[in-house]
């Protein structure tokens, strides 16, 4: 089964243009869950043993996307988009797996969506001019049990 067929099957959230691409121009732009380079090796692209490479490919392919944007505004918009399509494809990987560990699946998931969330800026290409902006990850206790 090809990773498009997967996510296909999963039912995972994507772009517009993420479905019109073909596999090889995915693959150049998205790639596992960690930043490149030696970041790569400290996040992983699984989360307790299951494999959640396609919602961090989908969340690069959007990141790569957002670059694209004219206006700062929009590019926040579709970061935070970007963001919380990244956490709820997560999710449905995990919900789709063992259920035993759901649970920490579920948290070690929210640690990832808190990371891209305060970090991602750049990649995203969204550059404030604050200094030292602090934001708030708020998951309500009613969608980290959802399916459990």
């Amino acid at each position: 089964m090809s990773k498009r067929e997967k996510i296909i099957a999963l039912n995972l959230k994507a772009s517009g243009s993420y479905w019109q691409a073909t596999e090889e121009e995915v693959d150049a732009i998205a790639g596992g869950c960690g930043p490149g380079g030696i970041g790569d090796y400290l996040v992983p692209d699984t989360v307790w043993g299951l494999n959640i490479v396609l919602a961090c490919r989908i969340h690069d392919y959007m990141y790569w996307e957002c670059k694209g944007l004219k206006s700062l505004s929009e590019r926040i918009i579709y970061k935070k988009l970007a963001d919380e399509w990244f956490l709820e494809n997560m999710f449905t990987i995990i919900d789709s797996g063992w259920k035993l560990l759901r649970k920490c699946r579920r948290k070690r998931a929210i640690t990832y969506y808190w990371f891209v969330v305060q970090f991602g800026d750049s990649s995203a290409g969204v550059k404030h001019k604050e200094k030292g902006r602090v934001s708030v990850v708020y998951v309500p206790r009613k969608q980290m049990r959802r399916h459990s």
